[in-house]
Formats: C-alpha cells, sequence, structure tokens
C-alpha cells in the first residue's frame, strides 16, 4: 500500500512510465483500477487536470478524474483506468482493412475533441494561463507568439553539432511563415499537442475506448493537431495512403479546406520539437532509445524546407 499526500492510499502500485517531468503508476483505490500521474513541473500538472475536467463529461473516451492534489509535498492526480490496449502496439498487428478502420476512427476522435468545446468554454479551461506567456487576460493569448518563443529555447536545445541544419534561418524562416499566417484560415479550437497511437486506447474489435496524457494541451490551430500523428505514426513520407486517409476523414468530418501550406509549415515545427524534446533527455538511456525519433524529425524538417524550396515559397 501507498499513502500520498492527501490522506489516499493506493494499492498495488506498479511504475508503467518514467520521464524526466512525470511518473505513471497503475494501481487500486477503493477496489477500482487507477492510474496514477506525478508531475515535478505545474504547468503540466494543470493543463492534464483542466483538459480532464473539461472534456470528461462530453466523451466516455476521455479519463475520468478522480483525485488531484497539488501541494508542497507532490503534485498528481488519480484517473480511472479505461480498459484496452496501446494502439501503438497493436497497429502492425493488423491487416489493411483493419488499418484503414482504425485511421478513420482516429481522425473522427480527433475531430470530436478539436471542435467540442466553444469560445467561452476554451475560455474556461484556462489551458491560455499555463503557457507563461505573461499576460492577464484570454483575448491577449495568441498561441502562435507561444511557439516563437518556444522554439527559440528549442534551438538552444539541440545538439548542433550532430544537425546538418541552419537552425537560427530555419527559425527566422519559421516565424516569417507564422506571422504572416493568415488567421482568418485558422480554426481555433482545443488541441492535445501529443495525439498519436500511443495515447490511444483500443478494444479486441479496434474500437477506440481512450485517448489519454493531456499534459501538452492547448488552445490553437486544430490543423496543427493532425500533424503529430500524420508524420510520426503513420509515417507521412513512407506511406501516402494512411496519412492521406487521416487528413481526408479529419478534414470531411470537420468540414474544413485543408491548407497544405500550413501543414507544412506545422510538420517543420514538429520535426524541431522532436529532435529538441529527443536532445533534452535528461535520462541517457532514453536518448539513445529515441535516435530513430530524432532522425525522423530531423527528415520531417528537411522534407519541410524543400516542400517550400519548390514552391519557391522558402
Amino acid at each position: 500500500m501507498y499513502k500520498l499526500p492527501g490522506n489516499i492510499e493506493v494499492k498495488d502500485l506498479k511504475l508503467l512510465q518514467k520521464k524526466d517531468y512525470t511518473e505513471v503508476f497503475q494501481g487500486r483505490l477503493n477496489n477500482k483500477e487507477i492510474i496514477l500521474k506525478t508531475f515535478k513541473k505545474h504547468n503540466n500538472y494543470y493543463r492534464e487536470v483542466n483538459s480532464l475536467k473539461s472534456l470528461q463529461s462530453k466523451f466516455h473516451f476521455v479519463p475520468r478524474l478522480m483525485e488531484n492534489n497539488n501541494s508542497q509535498e507532490s503534485m498528481y492526480f488519480i484517473e480511472e483506468k479505461i480498459d484496452g490496449k496501446n494502439l501503438l502496439d497493436n497497429f502492425q498487428k493488423l491487416n489493411q482493412n483493419e488499418k484503414e478502420d482504425v485511421v478513420k476512427k482516429s481522425a473522427q476522435v480527433l475531430g470530436m475533441l478539436n471542435t467540442c468545446l466553444n469560445e467561452n468554454e476554451l475560455k474556461e479551461t484556462n489551458l491560455w494561463k499555463f503557457y507563461d506567456m505573461n499576460i492577464n487576460e484570454y483575448k491577449e493569448y495568441d498561441w502562435k507568439k507561444y511557439y516563437l518563443k518556444q522554439i527559440q529555447i528549442w534551438i538552444s536545445n539541440i545538439d548542433k553539432d550532430n544537425i546538418d541544419i541552419d537552425l537560427y534561418k530555419l527559425y527566422e524562416e519559421i516565424e516569417n511563415k507564422l506571422k504572416k499566417a493568415d488567421s482568418l484560415s485558422e480554426h481555433i479550437g482545443f488541441i492535445h499537442r501529443d495525439y498519436g497511437f500511443r495515447n490511444i486506447l483500443v478494444n479486441n474489435d479496434n474500437e477506440i475506448t481512450g485517448v489519454i496524457d493531456f499534459e501538452h494541451a492547448m488552445i490553437g490551430d486544430i490543423l496543427f493537431d493532425i500533424t503529430k500523428i500524420i508524420f510520426n505514426d503513420l509515417d507521412f513520407m513512407e506511406d501516402q495512403y494512411l496519412a492521406n486517409l487521416f487528413i481526408k476523414e479529419w478534414s470531411n468530418q470537420l468540414n474544413i479546406v485543408l491548407d497544405e501550406r500550413k501543414m507544412w509549415l506545422y510538420l517543420m515545427i514538429q520535426g524541431l520539437g522532436v529532435v529538441q524534446w529527443v536532445d533534452s533527455q535528461k535520462i541517457p538511456s532514453n536518448k539513445v532509445l529515441n535516435a530513430e525519433f530524432r532522425e525522423k524529425g530531423i527528415k520531417i524538417i528537411k522534407e519541410s524546407i524543400k516542400y517550400f524550396v519548390l514552391e519557391n515559397k522558402l
């Protein structure tokens, strides 16, 4: 038995995942299977807790929050464990028809998440408060400004001896394109920011039973949210059929015309984020384990640059 601050006693505690700033456990509380997640960063804690509170009444596939605590002793929350297996571990075992079916379902679920909150509900999530942007009101919030600030930090974290890209020139181009991006074509909504197979749970019939890990959630252009899954899990450059199937299903469901230029810009940002994430790992073994992921990030940056060069847009 493990006793948490707040007089919460969890039985049969088992570590599932350990990262630099979070740990995830499985256990039992009051005879229910639960997930316990602990945090070292306040913003990540508040983003996930507030996301769960805002979404859990709308969808069965969002975990139900049972307990949460933010004190000097610890930051944690407990949610009900959703039955299902990780799609990342299961996807390659599926036949082509099953893959196509679950890709469509994944696109539909993401579309629902992206658009389930109206403008007032987005404001009430308070997600805009937890990105260190020094703003006092929601009307001052601009998700693109956050990324411009964040990309500067990312570049400082990257091992520049191990990447053959002029990162400072790349930042200038991203800054220029984000500032010029047409705000009228943005579809502002809830974005998960880490929507991929490892955070999608499915049952034996490949029905989606859960979406997890909302610690990076924010308010922004929902087109950004499709880029992680299409380059990482569906391998946009190697298997365009499934990636395009996902994009088509998502776009049709939301009646959105895809802005290809923005998609490639967002893919470029995603790739840069991947590279810096790997290079920032404090646990050396995590850098080794994610070396292939880093190379994929570099590849998508280069492909994005190539797209804009070929289109005379860089």
